[in-house]
């Protein structure tokens, strides 16, 4: 994931860099860097290189490795290499007891973005994070897109569901005019980190843009849903009255201290507390900053996932994200899981000279960096090194 002109501001910041004994190490089966071409790449034409390249006994009788193979091979899901595998109405499942368990499960038909992801939401992933032996610490579900049909929508819509299960409080958030809805309980990113908020709480000399009262009945859109708010005229009017006097509370509370310093206006309304999940440590975050980098965990892109694995991976795939499917992205999403993975994923369309191959197929068939041995991507590298001088 290092890429060049971060290896090269590293070189520049050593005193004596000619003293130093590089090592790379890496898999440039996975997805490059986000930012300039991979350095790891560059280094196998001037340096002595290792390459693991034996896959035990045990490794091969796994279906999540047999198929990272066919994908880092350039054949994606083909049948006729999955002898151990059987169809079902729900799709193809290779299920090998101890060595693991791959499901893939096709799209019954083509729907828009906005279509797809509320169906998604009702049929598949609602039920599945709400059920009591969902586990959370073992499990991810990642897509690869933020927008369309990814990762905001769909963690916004599980944030909802779960929250309504525990009967949770959602409060309104303003950073720098940015409205976020958040609970008590949520599972969030914060630089990366899963955490779960522990406390939300108005943020002392915050003066800006008055936000809703919290309440069970928000939703984490900011609509009001249920029959206890002040815009329900069933509400009774002692309810009507407390709600009042909390609002006339709340807007002099967030006048008492201000200011009109940069650091008063880049407070957020509330400071939010969340604790770490790794090691248990806290962190209030009350800047606009912090608060609009804060992301719902549960839903995670296949960038953000790099480097960890869980038990327990489910992959969501759409037609929409064609454009950016390729053999790396796939290859490591794949590997992120330990024992059992399930994709749901376009399956293959039409016939003949029409036909449109699965969206696993598909990606396998589209590497970023070409080439299947180290040998061709070493030659790769070397075209690219050529074009850049």
């Amino acid at each position: 994931m290092v890429g060049t002109d971060l290896h090269q501001k590293l070189l520049e910041a050593l005193p004596d860099p000619e003293k130093v004994q590089f090592i790379f190490l890496g898999d440039l089966n996975q997805l490059p860097p986000i930012f300039g071409p991979s350095i790891l790449g560059f280094s196998l034409l001037d340096r002595p290189t290792v390459e693991l390249t034996h896959v035990y006994r045990q490794a091969l009788e796994s279906p999540i490795i047999t198929l990272a193979h066919q994908i880092r091979e350039g054949r994606g899901f083909i049948d006729r290499f999955n002898k151990t595998g059987r169809l079902t109405e729900e799709g193809y499942i290779d299920d090998r007891g101890e060595h693991g368990k791959v499901v893939i499960r096709p799209w019954k038909k083509k729907l828009e973005s906005a279509a797809a992801t509320q169906t998604m939401l009702r049929a598949f992933l609602i039920p599945l994070v709400t059920d009591p032996n969902y586990d959370f610490e073992q499990s991810v579900i990642m897509c690869p897109f933020n927008k369309s049909f990814g990762t905001v929508d769909l963690n916004l819509g599980l944030a909802d569901a779960l929250g309504k299960q525990r009967g949770a409080e959602v409060w309104e958030v303003i950073a720098r005019y940015q409205k976020s809805y958040w609970a008590v309980g949520d599972r969030v990113l914060v630089d990366r980190r899963e955490a779960l908020i522990t406390r939300i709480e108005p943020t002392p000399g915050y003066d800006g843009p008055i936000t809703e009262l919290p309440s069970c009945d928000m939703d984490r859109w900011g609509r009001i849903v249920g029959a206890h708010s002040d815009h329900n005229p069933t509400a009774t009017e002692e309810e009507i009255k407390r709600l009042q006097n909390e609002k006339a509370e709340d807007i002099l509370s967030s006048l008492v201290v201000g200011g009109d310093d940069e650091q008063t206006k880049n407070l957020a309304s509330h400071t939010i507390t969340v604790q770490f999940i790794d090691d248990g440590k806290e962190l209030a975050l009350s800047t606009a900053g912090a608060i609009n980098a804060m992301q719902f965990s549960y839903v995670l892109t296949i960038h953000k996932s790099q480097g960890s694995e869980w038990k327990k991976v489910y992959l969501l795939l759409h037609y929409s994200h064609n454009t950016m499917i390729s053999r790396e992205l796939l290859y490591t999403a794949v590997t992120r899981a330990r024992h059992e993975l399930t994709v749901i994923c376009e399956p293959d369309r039409g016939t003949g000279s029409k036909h449109i191959p699965n969206t696993i197929t598909r990606g396998a068939a589209n590497p970023e960096i070409k080439g299947v041995s180290l040998q061709e991507k070493a030659a790769y590298f070397q075209a690219k090194k050529r074009s850049m001088a």
